[in-house]
This record gives C-alpha cells, sequence and structure tokens, in this order.
C-alpha cells in the first residue's frame, strides 16, 4: 500500500484522510493516511487519487485486464484499475476519459445530478443507436426530469462537447 497523505492523523481519524484523499483512511499503526481496501492509489495532475480496484483477479501486465476496457494493471497492487485521467463508466464497463474539470454547460448540469462527465471519441460510439442506452436530463422547475429529443440531436450535442 501507498501512503496517499502524510499524518498525523491519528487525532482526527479517518476524516482528516478524506478531507484530502477521497476514498482513504487513516492506518493506527503508522499515522499515516492510505487507500480503503478495495481502492488503489493512483497518480493524477493533480494529486494522488484512490481509485476503485475493478475486478479481484490479480495480473502482472495490462493486457491481463481484459474484463474492463481500457483499464490497466497497477504495478504495486496487482490489480486492475483505471488509469489516471480516467474514470469507470459502469454502463459501459469501460475507463473512459474523465472530463471532471469541464466546465460547458453539459457537464455542470451532469455533476449537479451526482453524475460523471466523461469524453467520447468517435470510434467509441460506432452509431446512434448505441446512444439509445443513455439518457439525457435537464433541469425543469429546479428539478432533474428526461428530456425526450430524437437519438441523433443527443448524439449531435455530446459530439458537441467532446
Amino acid at each position: 500500500f501507498h501512503v496517499v497523505s502524510p499524518g498525523p492523523c491519528l487525532q482526527e481519524g479517518d476524516a482528516y484522510c478524506m478531507r484530502r484523499v477521497a476514498n482513504s483512511m487513516c492506518s493506527l499503526e503508522k499515522n499515516e493516511c492510505f487507500c480503503k481496501p478495495g481502492y488503489v492509489s493512483i497518480q493524477e495532475s493533480y494529486g494522488i487519487t484512490c481509485k476503485t480496484l475493478l475486478t479481484n483477479l490479480k495480473c502482472q501486465v495490462d493486457s491481463d485486464c481484459i474484463h474492463v476496457v481500457n483499464s490497466a494493471c497497477h504495478p504495486g497492487a496487482g490489480y486492475c484499475a483505471c488509469p489516471g485521467g480516467t474514470i469507470y463508466v459502469s454502463q459501459d464497463n469501460a475507463c473512459r476519459q474523465s472530463a471532471e474539470n469541464n466546465q460547458n454547460p453539459f457537464c455542470l448540469k451532469c455533476r449537479q445530478a451526482n453524475g460523471v462527465c466523461y469524453h467520447y471519441t468517435s470510434n467509441q460510439i460506432s452509431n446512434s443507436n448505441e446512444m439509445k442506452r443513455y439518457k439525457r436530463y435537464e433541469y425543469k422547475d429546479h428539478k432533474l426530469i428526461p428530456f425526450n429529443s430524437p437519438v441523433d440531436v443527443i448524439f449531435k450535442e455530446i459530439l458537441q462537447y467532446s
């Protein structure tokens, strides 16, 4: 396990660690913050994060991580995780490029609804029929409601923001 935030954390416990790195906890023995079980530390451009381990299957090389698209073998943990700059998208069972810092209206509304904003490249959606499994929402009267529009309109809007 890798230290994700130096201590001292004993006085405050896990709350100290969670304020610094989500999904981390305080080690009573070491007085430092580590990722919780089921998570692994990944270096991002802005610092260290604790990302979900994607399977309980051991790996040695990236090609062992065939169960989740675009995942990689974490060298220290020996388990598959999403690489830095990507997030796990459950409906795709894939790691996708994160757009969490994107400030466009599409991503802002998505985050307001506790959603995750991520990028698609044109080769990840081969046709508009694949879009049928995704729903589009809008705010109306301070409520998030499904927005009914033709699939090709949603597809064009997503591509506009990619």
